[in-house]
């Protein structure tokens, strides 16, 4: 199982749990998830996902939240499922946070089997590089679609079977 799946379902619980219908402002959102979400910038990252219709001027989240707390806990997110001897032979760019504790070092030879033509980039944030360090992050992807050897790639490069 995901490790990371108590954390998770932990954020998720939290967001579900939040009576959107009593929430009058995003800073009392943010002071409700305070209790349940005491890291500041994951807070934050979670509150990008709540939104305020402009005519009812009620709260809503913009992610399904139930849907995914299902497919964290018993759906296909939890099982990764991987078709044995399939790989993606796309050029495929990882991009993780150094202090993430999500992909280790430990997982690049099971990246490299998946995704032969992958490589992993590191920036220095915890594990949302592209809203930590949104400009690095950027600045990596924009290098990385810019090299000669990606240009005039077709789109929707398939998972193939070992051997094809």
């Amino acid at each position: 199982a995901y490790e990371a799946t108590f954390m998770h379902n932990s954020i998720l619980d939290a967001m579900a749990n939040m009576d959107l219908d009593s929430i009058s402002s995003a800073s009392q959102a943010r002071e409700i998830l305070s209790e349940s979400i005491p890291d500041a910038q994951t807070r934050e990252f979670v509150l990008t996902n709540l939104q305020m219709d402009s005519k009812t001027k009620k709260y809503t989240w913009k992610v399904n939240v139930e849907a995914l707390r299902y497919g964290i806990s018993e759906g296909d997110l939890a099982k990764f499922p991987v078709v044995p001897g399939s790989v993606y032979e796309g050029p495929v760019l990882f991009v993780k946070g150094s202090k993430s504790r999500y992909v280790r070092k430990a997982h690049y030879d099971r990246i490299k089997a998946l995704f032969p033509n992958s490589e992993v980039e590191e920036i220095d944030t915890g594990h949302w590089p592209h809203a930590e360090a949104a400009d690095e992050f950027l600045d990596l992807l924009n290098e990385w679609y810019a090299r000669p050897e990606l240009q005039g790639l077709e789109e929707g490069h398939a998972m193939k079977e070992q051997g094809q």
